[in-house]
């Protein structure tokens, strides 16, 4: 998913970017502009920068995981053993996963921007978790991942 859009494409380019003109100079997606709040409606939306930091924030161990034949990392609540698993899902642009440090990693696309072309994203790999701005711009496609609750 590109960064303000809604629909999903076949191909991921600077030239088929379709970020709507209201949303230049904006820092956060408004609801009709976030795919998850579009896609699954009734209180779901896509994370923001704040709830990437809040995931960072928290004591959650990690470990690496495959669920169904898909890689990826869990996520724990070592109090309470809930727990999230995410897929390593790279960045595209165009139909090429673009590399990041030579290893497996998932990048989630949140509701805000940081400054003009770079969403935050949720970045994490085996060995870590961060968020991050750079280097992928709006025009990339991210996978998402829609959070429940207000923003």
């Amino acid at each position: 998913m590109q960064w303000g859009e809604t629909e999903t494409k076949d191909l991921f380019t600077e030239e088929n970017y379709n970020c709507p003109a209201y949303l230049n100079g904006a820092t956060s997606l408004y609801e009709y502009n976030d795919a998850a709040s579009r896609k699954q409606g009734n209180g779901w939306r896509m994370p923001t920068r704040f709830d990437f930091e809040k995931l960072s924030m928290y004591n959650l161990t990690r470990s690496a995981d495959v669920v169904n034949g898909v890689a990826g990392v869990r996520f724990t609540n070592p109090h309470t053993e809930q727990s999230i698993f995410l897929p390593f899902v790279p960045v595209r642009k165009e139909n090429t996963a673009c590399a990041y440090d030579g290893n497996a990693y998932g990048a989630y696309l949140s509701a805000t921007l940081s400054r003009t072309d770079y969403p935050y994203f949720g970045l994490f790999q085996e060995n870590g978790w961060s968020f991050a701005d750079y280097p992928f711009e709006v025009s990339y496609s991210f996978a998402i991942r829609p959070v429940f609750g207000r923003r």
